[in-house]
């Protein structure tokens, strides 16, 4: 992808730089917490009270809120803590 190369070469550093393009915000939750548990070897994420990060699976997960985000979807992935935001 000529963009994801224009931006890693814009990005200052000498190191390996991988750029992934997505569609919106709830890709981004979900693929952040994936290479995160895959990087780390933990299952376990932080989140922020009242963030409202998509509607993808993970995504639904990661807020404190059940209605309307949750209700009827059934288990959600686990291992999630949430945390307040710092002001």
């Amino acid at each position: 992808m000529d963009l994801a190369a224009r931006l890693n070469d814009l990005l200052p550093g000498d190191f390996d730089k991988k750029t992934i393009v997505v569609a919106a915000e709830a890709e981004v939750a979900g693929d952040a917490v994936t290479i995160a548990r895959a990087a780390t070897g933990r299952s376990a994420v932080i989140a922020f009270i009242r963030a409202l990060p998509g509607r993808t699976f993970m995504g639904m997960a990661l807020p404190d809120k059940v209605m309307p985000y949750k209700k009827r979807f059934g288990a959600m992935p686990g291992d999630v803590f949430r945390v307040s935001f710092p002001t």
